[in-house]
């Protein structure tokens, strides 16, 4: 199970939405989302989750995605996925290069 294209875009609005008009908090919470993939995908399973978890719940992400359990498919589809997902919610240019 992977994340479809229009479940990314789910995704991005939520972080875009994050409620700052220059979104920095939108911006690091990304860089955070970021950061759990790779403790993941490196064999911090427990503390990648929790950080990944972490960025999605500050947004305005879990309002709507719990009741379409788009939250649990992210959580489930993350093994395997990291470099993809890390690469996909676009955090800073220095974080691109963590799973290389």
């Amino acid at each position: 199970m992977k994340l479809t294209v229009d479940d990314w875009k789910i995704i991005d609005k939520a972080f875009v939405t994050t409620p700052d008009t220059d979104n920095r908090t939108g911006s690091a919470l990304r860089d955070l989302f970021a950061v759990g993939c790779f403790l993941h995908a490196t064999g911090k399973q427990k503390e990648g989750f929790n950080t990944v978890k972490t960025a999605l719940r500050a947004t305005s992400f879990v309002k709507e995605q719990f009741k379409t359990n788009l939250f649990e498919k992210i959580i489930k589809s993350l093994p395997g996925n990291e470099k993809e997902y890390l690469n996909k919610i676009r955090p800073h240019t220095e974080l691109l290069g963590l799973l290389k």
